[in-house]
């Protein structure tokens, strides 16, 4: 039988689409875990927020690098106190609670990078679209 565990990213980020703008507080309080540290948050408060409600709700807690280029995996962390090193026991851990995060922000001139990267690629497929 396989087992798979259900995780809420960034689930407090209104600006990248949350999960927030599509299901209720109380259907996300339903996941196996929540997503408290993204890296790639700018000012940390989705983050806080995030944290706040799993710790309310007792929900296990995990991070992400939310990496979109190489040199970036690995900002963020979610430790497991797994007590083995199988998929069965990881997953476990995680619906046990037992993670701790950890990470770093991703640079500024990172996130400006991919976001002004991001920006000139929705113009020019826009400008595509109207000049076909």
């Amino acid at each position: 039988m396989t087992r798979a565990a259900s995780r809420s990213s960034h689930p407090f980020q209104e600006s990248r689409h949350g999960v927030l703008e599509h299901i209720s507080k109380d259907e996300l309080a339903t996941a196996d875990a929540i997503e408290v540290y993204n890296s790639r948050l700018l000012t940390g408060r989705s983050n806080r927020q995030a944290e706040r409600f799993a710790r309310r709700r007792g929900l296990p807690m995990t991070a992400g690098s939310d990496a979109h280029i190489a040199e970036m995996v690995g900002q963020a962390v979610t430790n497991v106190d797994a007590d083995d090193r199988s998929v069965a026991a990881i997953l476990s851990a995680i619906a046990d609670g037992r993670t701790t995060v950890e990470g770093e922000r991703t640079p500024w001139r990172i996130s400006f990078r991919q976001a002004a990267g991001g920006a000139k690629r929705r113009v020019v497929n826009r400008l595509t679209t109207y000049l076909d």
